[in-house]
């Protein structure tokens, strides 16, 4: 490898676009850092001849660049050549070389069109920078502004092919012209988001209005959604396609700006959008005010219910993801008829859940039907109901449930007062029995009904249901004294249930420097003092959150076993001879 810092200005003119990439990148590097003003004839010489190779002339091009001995002269005639990389640096040079916003204007409008997406991609990022740059150097509105029309005018239509498989997900994905397309779409609204005031400025123009509907669409998207609501329900109606995820969250997130309402509802009501509609509301639904929907909402919804089963199924999608409680008595009359297909009913009875049924009567009498998901979705609707009545009618179904739907049905009553309040009551007066109840669900009644007088009447009544449990909670005095020496043989067994972020700070037994029977790196471990240090270290690794029966066991030997849930983890232990008295110490 040559000295570039020592080579001649000839010698590196050579090495320009040779075949060594690295020493031309070198050679234009050395050009510019040592400051070669004097080869810029030479250079300019070379850009400017077409016989020569295209890395030679981008070569001099960036060594010009450098030097700062570029000027418009030099690159206007770049832009008409045959070579793309040769057109694609020539526009990028314009947004670096300092040129009037004017002359770099003319320039570039007319590849705005250019048949190689690399050349374009350029263009829109030149155009970007250059309209930053004369804004801040007080060029003016007017270049600024042409920019940004010309951003805008570069957002074309998105395409819908090529597409391919995704090699990585499996997914669809657009591939050739289509994807440079989204690229360059990117791009616009890269820059177009950073100068919303322009952007209005522009589509509030008379030449805006001769713009395709899906530039202006792209331009209006860029602009804060506050501010660009009542204009994307202008736009939206023109389009000839479905709406996309964004289009439809920008109108309902503000439905109380004018026109936004009116312009959903007739995307909504039109065959030829409501379906693709309607998906993007349920896919964006957990970023709306569903409440101001509501209205629109139940009007669609019922136009859809009860006609053809996949109508029906988006009406009830919709009445169950947005809990369109209006719809309640449609669907309950429709249920009670005994005409629907039993998806349909499994639908419908999802909606009643999520909306929380008022009426009861037709839900119990599913919850004796034939088909599983059917008697399913009755008890789960029939829990969740917001009928004070509710909660004791499934109660009293509790003979006839299996243990899932049990399962279910305490979950659901154990979440609500009135519920909590039934299961309590039915496990001290029946049909309920006390063990029926398990741990968790006994955590939520007391979380639910806290002071209650018959919940603490059931505690009293349950005291012989409970063991105590030491919790560690990581403080100073999370500790308990103890008296114990272990000489011999011995078993230590506990039942534990850990924290997330389960560490050697988590123990069960120990004494500074002597013992310490922890779970460093989520493994149960026996430490021991001395030379000895890890006796034993389990294989399985504790699970947070899970209460887990632990043993540890010595033998007459010396040696130790770790047992988790009742079986043997691991008999790969050290031989420890004694250990001495325990003294107190701190856990976590």
């Amino acid at each position: 490898m040559p000295d570039f810092t020592k080579l001649s200005g000839d010698e590196l003119l050579a090495k320009l676009g040779g075949e060594s990439t690295p020493q031309s990148h070198l050679a234009w590097q050395a050009i510019t850092d040592r400051r070669m003003k004097e080869l810029a004839p030479k250079l300019l010489n070379l850009v400017s001849d077409k016989s020569q190779p295209a890395a030679k002339r981008i070569g001099a091009l960036w060594a010009l660049e450098g030097l700062r001995q570029v000027d418009a002269t030099t690159l206007n005639p770049l832009l008409s050549d045959t070579n793309r990389n040769v057109r694609r640096e020539a526009i990028r040079v314009f947004s670096e070389a300092e040129l009037a916003p004017a002359a770099v204007i003319a320039a570039i409008d007319p590849l705005a069109d250019d048949a190689d997406p690399e050349v374009r991609a350029e263009v829109i990022r030149t155009a970007g920078k250059v309209e930053q740059a004369s804004r801040l150097s007080g060029a003016g509105e007017t270049p600024a502004l042409r920019l940004i029309e010309l951003l805008i005018r570069m957002a074309n239509e998105p395409l819908a092919g090529p597409t391919a498989k995704s090699t990585h997900s499996g997914k669809t994905i657009k591939i050739g012209e289509a994807y440079e397309r989204e690229f360059e779409r990117y791009l616009v609204r890269l820059f177009l988001e950073r100068q919303p005031d322009f952007v209005a400025a522009v589509l509030d123009s008379d030449a805006a209005k001769t713009l395709p509907i899906e530039n202006r669409l792209l331009a209006t998207l860029a602009l804060e959604p506050k501010a660009s609501a009542a204009r994307v329900a202008q736009i939206l109606p023109q389009l000839i396609r479905p709406p996309g995820q964004e289009e439809i969250l920008r109108l309902a997130q503000f439905p109380d700006d004018p026109g936004v309402a009116d312009a959903l509802k007739r995307i909504l009501q039109h065959p030829a959008t409501h379906t693709a509609t309607l998906e993007a509301l349920l896919k964006v639904r957990t970023k709306l005010d569903t409440e101001k929907l509501t209205p629109i909402l139940e009007t669609t919804a019922r136009g859809l219910l009860f006609k053809d089963d996949a109508a029906t199924e988006l009406g009830l999608r919709l009445a169950s993801s947005f809990k369109l409680s209006g719809l309640e008595d449609e669907i309950e009359r429709t249920l009670a008829d005994g005409k629907l297909s039993v998806p349909v009913i499994v639908a419908s009875l999802r909606a009643l859940r999520e909306i929380g049924a008022r009426h009861v009567e037709t839900l119990v009498t599913f919850t004796r039907h034939n088909d599983t998901a059917i008697r399913d979705g009755a008890i789960a609707a029939l829990a969740a109901s917001r009928n004070e009545h509710g909660p004791q009618l499934l109660i009293g179904l509790w003979p006839e449930l299996n243990a899932a739907q049990r399962r279910t049905t305490l979950a659901s009553l154990s979440g609500s007062k009135t519920g909590a309040g039934a299961l309590v009551k039915a496990v001290r007066a029946g049909p309920l029995a006390k063990d029926d109840l398990d741990s968790a669900t006994f955590d939520k009644l007391q979380a639910v009904l806290g002071d209650d007088k018959n919940f603490i009447a059931l505690m009293h009544e349950m005291a012989s249901f409970f063991h105590p449990a030491l919790r560690l909670d990581g403080n100073d005095d999370a500790w308990v004294e103890s008296d114990i020496t272990l000489d011999g043989p011995f078993t230590i067994e506990t039942w534990i249930k850990l924290d997330l972020g389960i560490d050697n700070n988590d123990g069960i037994l120990g004494a500074p420097g002597v013992l310490d029977m922890n779970f460093h790196d989520t493994r149960f471990r026996v430490w021991v003092g001395g030379e000895t240090h890890d006796a034993i270290i389990a294989k399985k690794k504790m699970v947070p959150d899970v209460w887990t029966h632990l043993a540890v066991a010595r033998d007459a030997e010396g040696k130790f076993r770790i047992y988790l849930n009742g079986e043997l983890d691991t008999a790969e232990s050290k031989v420890v001879d004694g250990v001495p008295r325990l003294e107190p110490r701190p856990y976590r």
